[in-house]
């Protein structure tokens, strides 16, 4: 009954987002949400024909429907995580995140053993800016799937907010290996290594890092994030 009720409310809440209700993630694109509502092996891992009609409806489009959908669902089903799962993700994705936070910690008290839902709901809780306990969740994440890329870019994320440069600058090597490297944004990588670098007084790294991947691209402007990183550092060491 508890997780019907923050459900049903969550949908009230949805059908109007105030102005400027804008989720942290639009603001510093470090925060990945990751492809989970559109990754076709999370919605083969759902057995649920009702749930996958659901994500049916939001690959649509209907998101509405597909809100008032899960409702129903939680109300018969009220201890099916994947359906919380979803729904906290997507409320997320419409910035409503004191909503998804309310319901992915209710998932994530049912169900502490899943990675992904403890992953989304560490992912709210960075957009509210709560790094401290975002951490634990991304750290368990972590130490039971070493390659979950999503767990480990937002990690990386995180420990910059919270001012541990080098261990951010480690998670972030991390992503560079091959395995991961095709699972993130690549610019975000670059980028957050080169805020690092440039804390730690490191110009001439942040240089060395930058300027290869600027060559990549036809037109430098167009990667408007590894542009202006690297001329701040080019500023810095004096160099034209």
């Amino acid at each position: 009954m508890r997780i019907f009720v923050i459900a049903a409310a969550a949908v009230v809440a949805l059908g109007a987002v105030p102005a400027g209700s804008v989720p942290y993630e639009a603001r510093a694109p470090h925060v990945r949400q990751g492809p989970m509502l559109s990754d076709p092996t999370f919605v083969g891992a759902i057995s649920d024909a009702r749930l996958r009609e659901i994500v049916a409806d939001i690959h649509a489009g209907r998101n509405e429907i597909a809100k008032r959908k899960l409702v129903l669902f939680l109300n018969a089903v009220p201890g099916n995580v994947q359906a919380i799962e979803i729904l906290g993700t997507l409320m997320q994705n419409e910035g409503n995140l004191d909503q998804a936070v309310q319901l992915l910690q209710q998932g994530a008290k049912m169900a502490p053993q899943q990675v992904s839902l403890r992953v989304r709901l560490a992912i709210a809780l960075m957009n509210q800016r709560k790094f401290d306990e975002a951490a634990p969740h991304l750290q368990y994440a972590i130490e039971q799937e070493p390659d979950n890329a999503l767990a480990l870019a937002n990690y990386a994320w995180l420990l910059t907010s919270l001012g541990h440069d080098r261990q951010a600058i480690d998670a972030y090597e991390r992503l560079r290996a091959p395995e991961l490297a095709k699972q993130v944004d690549p610019t975000d990588v670059f980028v957050g290594l080169s805020v690092l670098y440039e804390r730690l007084g490191q110009f001439e790294k942040t240089i060395a890092l930058l300027a290869p991947q600027l060559e990549k691209v036809s037109a430098p402007h167009d990667n408007n994030r590894l542009f202006l990183n690297l001329a701040d550092a080019y500023v810095r060491t004096g160099k034209p």
